[in-house]
């Protein structure tokens, strides 16, 4: 059986920029038609309630890719609207819940995607994430510890559930990505902004 095709990791980072720029619009734009060149490839996203989230998981299910899209707080009205877009359009995409702040919630969620996905994930997207704007004199600490369980410990928690088994796939196949996705904030109007930054290192030192 052929391999499929396999995008470049210049590719996906391209994709995700254009999903950043181009979000307000796609969450009502028809998507054009294009080559299904994920076919054969398993992508978990994190944070897909809406959002970037919401429209990656619709985009990378459109390219032929298995997707699951994972959120907390199941059952929600985003992930029956999300499921029965996905099921008019016949597109294999499966909600699974996940709450990044939680090890348990992580841990369970990812052994369950993992058994939807046939035991390997190709491609995991942080996407899950929170700002807070203002003053960072008046934000108080509960919000402070929030943004960084959710945009740094909870990527090192998604990081530690699936890359055992992206390492060990590795030795079998050679598609293997991990994407930081975050939307861009101006200087001054949001404090702790560098946990953007932290979070992306934490994803290069995972030596993939």
């Amino acid at each position: 059986m052929p391999t499929p095709s396999r995008p470049s990791r210049r590719e996906l980072i391209a994709g995700a920029a254009a999903l950043t720029a181009a979000a307000p619009l796609a969450l009502n734009a028809v998507t054009p038609y294009i080559a299904p060149f994920l076919k054969g490839r398993t992508i978990l996203i994190t944070g897909a309630s809406s959002g970037f989230g919401r429209v990656g998981a619709l985009l990378y299910a459109r390219l032929g890719a298995k997707v699951i899209a994972t959120m907390r707080g199941l059952p929600r009205p985003e992930a029956e609207t999300l499921t029965a877009e996905a099921a008019e359009e016949q597109l294999d995409l499966h909600i699974v819940e996940i709450d990044v702040t939680s090890d348990a919630s992580v841990a369970a969620g990812a052994t369950k995607a993992l058994e939807i996905a046939g035991g390997r994930i190709d491609t995991l997207i942080n996407n899950a994430g929170i700002g807070i704007t203002g003053p960072v004199e008046v934000q108080d600490m509960e919000a402070t510890q929030l943004i960084f369980d959710t945009n740094i410990f909870g990527i090192q928690r998604m990081l530690r559930a699936l890359l055992p088994q992206m390492r060990a796939a590795k030795k079998r196949a050679d598609f293997q990505h991990l994407v930081t996705a975050r939307a861009r904030h101006r200087a001054g109007r949001r404090p702790l902004f560098g946990d953007q930054i932290r979070g992306r290192g934490l994803v290069r030192t995972a030596g993939l």
